[in-house]
Parts: C-alpha cells; structure tokens; sequence
C-alpha cells in the first residue's frame, strides 16, 4: 500500500550523501595511501538457496562500501573468496592485511561458514572498524550503531521499544546501546517469540533477515518509529523484514532498501577517517530526524567537522610549544578510544560490549 503523506520515511541515503559530503575535506589525506580490505564469501554451484540469497547480500554490501571508501579517497581491496576456503587461507588474508601498514581497516562480510567465525577475532583490534571480533576497539557493530542514532531522535521519557532478533549479532549490539538511553527494559524477541508483542512498543527495531516477517498482526498506525535492517535479495527486488502490507503502518519507518544501509555506510565512513593519524578526528555524528519538525540539515557531521578541524588547530598550536605528543600511527587507536556511539546527554558514552562469537 502506499504510505501516508504524513509517514516520515528516514532518508538514509540522504544521510549518507550529507556524511560524505562532510568529510570530502579528508580525501586528499587518503587518498594518500589509505587501503581498506574488504574480504567476502562467494557461494557456489552447490550452495543452498538460503547460503546463496545470503551470499547476494553480503555482495550487494561489499560493493556498497566500496564506493563509499572510494568515494572519500581511500584504495578498497577487495578478496573474494570461496565460500569452501579453508581455515589457513583465512587467517592467512587477514594476518597479512593486519601486518601492511597501508592497510587502516579490514571488513569482512557476512554470514561466514561457522568454523570461520572465531578467526574474526585474529583482526587487529584498531583496524577492525566493524567491531567484527571481539577485541575491536569500536564499541559495537556499524549497523547496530547507525541504528541507535536513527532511533535516538525518537525516544522520550517513558518509551517502549522492542528489538526483535535482539540476541543476534546486530540486535544484541542495538539492545544494549539503547539500554543506556532508557528508562525501562526492552523488550528482546526472538523468532520463537509471539512477535505479537511489538504491538505494545512504541518503538520497534527489526534485526533478523527475514523478508515480510512483521505484517499488519503486528504493526499498527501507533508505532512512533519503525527501524526495518532487513536485507534480502529477492529476483530483482530487495525485502525488509517489514512486509509490504504493513509499511505504510507506522508514523516514521526506515525504508528497504535505502534506509539503515545507507546509514551504516555513513558510520563505516566516520570510522574510516577517525583512523588516520593525519586528520582531525570529528566526534561521531547524531541524527538530526525527529519525529516532529523539519532541519535543512539530517545529521551534526558538519559541525562534527568543523570542531575538530578547531581542535586540530589548537592542538597542533599547542605542540609547536612542545605542550603536546606528536601524531599517532595509522590504524592505531585514536589516544582517547574511539568516539561514542551516542553523543551522551550529559553522561558518559557506552562502556565496551563483553567478548562474543556468532
């Protein structure tokens, strides 16, 4: 059905363009030797249709970052593996990217066959921008922390908000970055779960890959916000967990495709720049979306900008009369750690996520 005129679709591609825009001051630094490496599976001709229809996504994904790295300036490299490689050949790929210096990030796409998953954890913890391993020196995932900062605008005191596949990799990350920001439990479910249950929310973020999973049983005209991060090729079509039927439901919805996507991509581009030693370092940016009320601008990536170029400034002022250390290395830890996921109302950002494995 076609949504209502009053249904505020968040612009993700629109955010990302305004995100890379903000930074297009960045790209002659790297675009000065700043590689990111960018590893994926490929299935084969005996893969199942579901491994295939994953293995589509995580193509689509890769070449989405691709241009997004490109387009601030930096080399992607891109390895596309079988997805029958073996253990050694892994571990090979990333040690090397780990030990080239002109490497500042390491991705790798998934889903992985399982007997890959633990050597995520062998990506050297300041390149590993996707928080894929867990001793990456990012609190969370890019999808999990796009999402908190989608939903941010949208939260009040008293508000519900239910994550469903919040035990998942993405949707663990969204449940505990959004548990600092409420005042009540959320509410986590699991595809065993009568998902019924998201009709009491006031906010509802969908992680769980399952195209039309969330219809009109569950989703009604009262939901403030709807985060749909599903991603599933289909013919030539792309499906959301929300089914068509119920998008138009709600009063604000990310849309599929063109919604949390995009946006995760503008955090992949955050980090990115946050890794050279050469650049200012901007804070992580907010989203600007709210439920009421109209900005000329979607995101602080701008002003993000402009004060740490400030910073910079002064800083490099300071070291002229010896008060400061020199510049850090590439691919190292920014001195302070890494920016928090949600710019705190007067409070301290989230601690580091405990270790775990999909």
């Amino acid at each position: 059905m076609t949504p209502s005129a009053d249904q505020l679709r968040i612009p993700g591609s629109a955010v990302l363009r305004e995100v890379l825009s903000a930074y297009q001051s960045f790209q002659p630094v790297l675009a000065a030797g700043t590689t990111v490496k960018v590893i994926r599976l490929a299935a084969d001709d005996t893969a199942t249709p579901a491994w295939s229809t994953r293995a589509r996504a995580s193509e689509i994904s890769a070449r989405r970052k691709i241009e997004t790295f490109t387009s601030l300036g930096a080399t992607p490299e891109e390895h596309v593996l079988s997805d029958r490689v073996s253990r050694a050949q892994f571990i090979e790929i990333i040690e090397q990217a780990n030990a080239d210096p002109r490497v500042a990030a390491i991705i790798v796409q998934l889903p992985l066959p399982s007997r890959l998953t633990e050597d995520l954890d062998r990506i050297a913890p300041a390149k590993d921008i996707d928080a894929l391993g867990s001793r990456s020196d990012q609190p969370c995932c890019a999808t999990a922390a796009g999402i908190a900062r989608v939903v941010d605008p949208f939260l009040e005191p008293g508000t519900t908000v239910a994550v469903v596949g919040g035990r998942g990799f993405v949707g663990s990350d969204v449940t505990r970055l959004l548990s600092e920001r409420l005042d009540r439990p959320i509410m986590v479910l699991d595809l065993d779960d009568d998902l019924r249950q998201v009709r009491n929310a006031d906010v509802v973020v969908s992680t769980t890959g399952r195209a039309g999973l969330l219809t009109t049983e569950h989703l009604h005209q009262r939901h403030r916000l709807i985060v749909d991060s599903g991603f599933v090729p289909s013919g030539l079509e792309i499906l959301g967990d929300v089914h068509p039927t119920a998008q138009h439901l709600p009063r604000a919805i990310t849309p599929v495709p063109g919604g949390i996507g995009p946006i995760e991509m503008a955090v992949l581009a955050e980090r990115l720049v946050q890794q050279h030693p050469e650049t200012p370092t901007p804070a992580a940016w907010r989203s600007l979306i709210a439920p009421t009320g109209q900005r000329d601008q979607l995101t602080t990536a701008g002003q993000t900008v402009i004060a740490a170029q400030q910073a910079q400034a002064a800083a490099q002022a300071a070291r002229a009369l010896g008060q400061l250390p020199g510049a850090r290395a590439l691919g190292s830890p920014h001195p302070t750690g890494p920016p928090s996921e949600l710019p705190p109302r007067g409070v301290g950002g989230p601690e580091r996520r405990p270790g775990r494995h999909r």
